[in-house]
């Protein structure tokens, strides 16, 4: 996927992890991609979440098929994203922080 093609274009972000039940879940966030000094972000008006998403992680970025348009939230494109714990011996601040919450 070439970065011209997803300025500001919608992104449904498929978000996989587990619940604090422990039960494996899957959410899905929409934003709009921007395009800031060369460099694309993930961007959502409601709740001032707003990180980079790596340039060499766009080919894992793809159009949403028309089946799965209302699932993924009406968005023009959508990637895949698993999310685990943060290791207890791992230092927080060598992860992105997205201001994502996982829904209650």
């Amino acid at each position: 996927m070439e970065l011209e093609q997803l300025v500001d274009k919608s992104l449904a972000l498929v978000v996989w992890g587990e619940n604090k039940q422990g039960k494996d879940e899957v959410v899905v966030y929409a934003g709009t991609m921007k395009v800031e000094d060369g460099s694309l972000f993930f961007h959502r008006d409601d709740e001032s979440v707003h990180f980079g998403i790596p340039l060499d992680d766009l080919n894992r970025i793809k159009p949403v098929p028309s089946e799965l348009s209302e699932m993924l939230l009406k968005c023009e494109y959508f990637v895949n994203i698993n999310i685990q714990p943060i290791p207890e011996d791992a230092d927080p601040e060598d992860y992105r922080q997205t201001g994502l919450k996982w829904p209650e």
